[in-house]
């Protein structure tokens, strides 16, 4: 029967597709911008962030500091 339509017959072609999907993923993250992968300047990039985000969290809500 070609057209098997029965349940857990298709989970070859699902599990080859999240196999595309995540090598790509892994290509893309350790593609090197600017000599560093891409990874590294994510991470610096949220290290960043998290820093000024931090200093502004550290702040008094009031001018006056009470």
């Amino acid at each position: 029967m070609w057209n098997d339509t029965r349940p857990g017959r298709e989970g070859g072609q699902s599990s080859t597709e999240y196999l595309i999907v995540t090598a790509v993923f892994v290509l893309i993250l350790f593609a090197p911008i600017d000599g560093d992968p891409l990874y590294i300047v994510l991470l610096d990039a949220l290290r960043e962030f998290y820093q000024g985000y931090s200093a502004g969290m550290s702040m008094p809500v009031s001018p006056l500091g009470i």
